[in-house]
């Protein structure tokens, strides 16, 4: 009778240990999970620091998955199993460049203004009624 409790002490404290691990599929759901977790984030201006911890989070889940070795074969498995990957990749793309191009587009002004300081006035300011309208014979 002392064995088979024995026994069954010892699975029960082994089980939670072997069932730690984590999958290469669940791994890679965390993934798809997470960046669209920050294309989201990105998209609605959410803060820095929110942005940071979601992308610590997606950096420590691959991690994982790379410390997995899966092979080139599985991860294309994985990717066309999971259909959600390329759309949870193009989004994250997406995000990130319009906020590159609004990034790059608020500092626009400003860099004209200052291009026109530093050459003394010889760039001549140009609005939309100073270009000339072409018409082209019917």
């Amino acid at each position: 009778m002392s064995k088979y409790c024995c026994a069954t002490v010892l699975l029960i404290g082994i089980l939670p240990i072997l069932g730690c691990a984590e999958s290469s599929d669940e791994l890679f759901e965390q993934q798809i999970t997470q960046m669209n977790e920050l294309a989201e984030a990105i998209e609605t201006g959410a803060d820095e620091a929110k942005m940071k911890e979601i992308e610590d989070a997606f950096k420590a889940t691959k991690e994982k998955f790379d410390a997995l070795a899966v092979s080139v074969e599985e991860q294309s498995r994985l990717a066309k199993d999971h259909g959600d990957f390329k759309k949870a990749m193009d989004r994250l793309t997406k995000a990130k460049a319009q906020a590159l191009l609004k990034q790059m587009g608020d500092q626009l002004p400003g860099m004209m203004e200052d291009m026109q300081k530093k050459m003394g006035g010889a760039m001549p300011s140009i609005s939309p009624g100073d270009i000339p309208t072409l018409e082209f014979p019917k």
